[in-house]
C-alpha cells in the first residue's frame, strides 16, 4: 500500500499550493502463481522421473537375478564336470574285455549252430518243443 504524505506549502502570494509526496514502502508483489503450462510441465517431469526410477530399480533387480542364475548355472556345471571326471576315472579302472571266445570243435561255427537249432547245439534231441496241447 502506498502512504500519502500531504504537505502544505505557503507561499508569499495569496494562493496556497498543496503538493502530495508519496513514499512507497516494500509493497508485496502479488505472485500470480505458476501458470497452467508450468504446472503441466512440472507434472510431466515428475512422472518421467518416477518412470526412470522404476526402470532403474527394475534393471537392478534383473541384473541381480541374472547374476544369481549365472552363479547357480556355474555351480551346476562344476558339479557335472566333477561327475564326468569321476565317471571317466571309474571307467579307466575297469579291465577291458577283448572279446568272447566260443568253443570250437565238431559242433561247427556259430552260424551252423544257429541254423541247426537247440538240438544240434547241445546234441540232445529232447530239447525241442514238438507241440503244445492247449
Amino acid at each position: 500500500m502506498e502512504s500519502v504524505d500531504w504537505t502544505v506549502k505557503k507561499e508569499e502570494t495569496v494562493t496556497e499550493t498543496v503538493t502530495p509526496t508519496t513514499t512507497t514502502t516494500a509493497d508485496p508483489v502479488v505472485d500470480p502463481g505458476p501458470s497452467q503450462s508450468d504446472l503441466m510441465l512440472k507434472s510431466l517431469q515428475d512422472s518421467i522421473a518416477a518412470m526412470q526410477q522404476g526402470f532403474m530399480q527394475s534393471m537392478q533387480q534383473s541384473s541381480q537375478q541374472f547374476q544369481q542364475m549365472q552363479q547357480s548355472q556355474n555351480e551346476r556345471m562344476e558339479a557335472l564336470q566333477q561327475m564326468m571326471i569321476q565317471s571317466q576315472a571309474r571307467q579307466a579302472e575297469r579291465p577291458t574285455v577283448a572279446g568272447v571266445k566260443t568253443a570250437t570243435g565238431q559242433s561247427g561255427t556259430p552260424m551252423q549252430i544257429a541254423r541247426r537249432g537247440v538240438s544240434g547245439a547241445f546234441g540232445r534231441k529232447g530239447m525241442r518243443i514238438s507241440g503244445l496241447n492247449v
